[in-house]
């Protein structure tokens, strides 16, 4: 296996695995609000800390009997702590992303959101970001709900809804809100983030302040499903969560082993044919050259041939 390491980017195995900084905006991760009405502030809140977070993101392309009009499902579980010695009722936020239009914003808007606290489906009502808030211009629609404490209890709060992706012909984007969670005055005990996807990349792109500790394929109701898993321990979150999946990722080997780029491919066989395309990309290659071609896409998932 090749590893090239640098500040900004890991190539490995899978294929090509890339640890950027990034700064665009994402999903969701609960906080605490402020305000009255519609028009509510995040606040930072030192009498409850959140012990864990645990989200798990499906996508369709992983379950065989998908059902629902998002891309994406989403089950967002949050433990929080009450340390205070008296009772303590917040009002917490769920938000979404902030956009100037509404057409342009279809990929992150929650679908059937639903919200427990402790096993009990609660209501939620529907706020907005105070105007000149420093959160203004990252923050959407926020999803409200009351969650009491006694002193010293910890809570449960579940969410789960569906969502819509983002991408394009290249590569399937996911992404997720989680610098809100710093807005808790302690740090996060845990953060778990596990993606599962049928989609299958070739290539991964995520901020390099989050940790991978888990990455597999297996068959899963006889579906090849892909399985990431990063988690953080005494983290304040300082990007958002954006996995980039690529489909086609340009350098992995191709070059090197004078396999042709499958868009290339692809694009000759619309305009010549298929005959003429498999004789200009391929007529030239070795038995051996070949043999490594066909078996390039193994091992970009990381599979021995």
């Amino acid at each position: 296996m090749k590893i090239v390491d640098s500040d900004s980017q890991k190539i490995a195995g899978l294929g090509v695995i890339v640890v950027l900084a990034m700064a665009s905006p994402s999903q969701a991760n609960d906080f605490v609000f402020g305000g009255t009405g519609a028009a509510i502030r995040p606040m930072m809140e030192s009498r409850v800390l959140m012990v864990s977070e645990d989200i798990e993101l499906v996508h369709r392309t992983a379950e065989s009997t998908w059902e629902g009009d998002g891309d994406w499902s989403v089950v967002a579980t949050y433990m929080l702590h009450n340390k205070h010695h008296e009772d303590v009722q917040l009002k917490v936020g769920f938000p979404e992303l902030h956009c100037e239009v509404d057409a342009d914003c279809a990929g992150d808007r929650f679908l059937q959101l639903k919200t427990w606290v402790d096993g009990i489906e609660v209501p939620v009502q529907i706020g907005a970001i105070e105007k000149g808030d420093p959160w203004e211009d990252e923050l959407g629609r926020i999803y409200t709900f009351e969650v009491p404490f006694e002193a010293g209890q910890e809570v449960e709060v579940r969410h789960a809804y569906q969502m819509n992706g983002g991408g394009g012909v290249y590569l399937d984007e996911l992404r997720y809100i989680t610098t809100t969670g710093a807005l808790w005055k302690e740090n996060i005990g845990r953060a778990r983030f596990t993606i599962r996807t049928g989609l299958r990349p070739t290539g991964l792109a995520w901020p390099k302040s989050f940790t991978m500790v888990h990455n597999v394929e297996r068959l899963i109701g006889g579906r090849a499903v892909s399985e990431y898993v990063f988690e953080m321990k005494d983290w304040k979150p300082t990007q958002n969560l954006t996995l980039e999946m690529y489909k086609h990722p340009d350098g992995l080997g191709g070059t090197e082993r004078n396999c042709p780029d499958l868009n290339w491919v692809m694009d000759s066989i619309l305009q010549d044919g298929v005959i003429a395309a498999s004789y200009e990309h391929y007529g030239k290659l070795s038995r051996e050259q070949l043999r490594l071609c066909r078996n390039l896409p193994y091992a970009r998932h990381g599979y021995i041939f």
